[in-house]
């Protein structure tokens, strides 16, 4: 660390005085930002968890995730433009693994692959993907968009018990 740098602080729990940052990191990150409305009916959803990354006093970043018995699946991952390419990015698809990886534990052979999904025009995201392990599984013309999404998917390393 320089001086002068702050590195950014542990994953923590998204509570609601993060709500405005989070907002405007998806504004300035998603090609279709959701908005207040809908980002609290996803967060209302009993499977559904959100995190965030503080870097000083501010958000730098945050993601949410839909935990089911056999799978992850990211919903939502964004870092602010002004914090990219110092790490958060990736300190969160690391968390994810992690926690992907305790999963694996507990649930064997039947868990499935962490998976996500992009927009075609989101070049540097399927990028980042690709270098955190990730591998693009299928493309899918969506209904509501004019673009395609490219399926990622993410398999955790089965640890071998003897």
């Amino acid at each position: 660390m320089t001086a002068g740098k702050l590195s950014p602080s542990p994953i923590r729990w998204m509570i609601n005085r993060d709500l405005a940052q989070v907002l405007e990191i998806e504004r300035l990150s998603s090609l279709r930002p959701m908005n207040e409305h809908d980002f609290r009916a996803l967060l209302r959803q009993r499977n559904v968890v959100a995190r965030v990354v503080e870097y000083g006093t501010s958000v730098a970043g945050y993601f949410v995730y839909a935990k089911q018995k056999s799978e992850l699946e990211i919903l939502l991952l964004a870092v602010h433009p002004g914090r990219r390419r110092q790490g958060i990015g990736t300190s969160m698809i690391q968390w994810l693994k992690d926690k992907f990886t305790m999963c694996d534990e507990v649930f064997g052979p039947k868990v499935a692959p962490a998976y996500l999904a992009v927009n075609e025009r989101q070049l540097p995201a399927q990028l980042f993907l690709r270098k955190q392990g990730f591998t693009a599984t299928r493309v899918e013309q969506s209904f509501e968009w004019t673009d395609a999404l490219y399926h990622f998917e993410y398999l955790a390393q089965r640890r071998v018990h003897v």
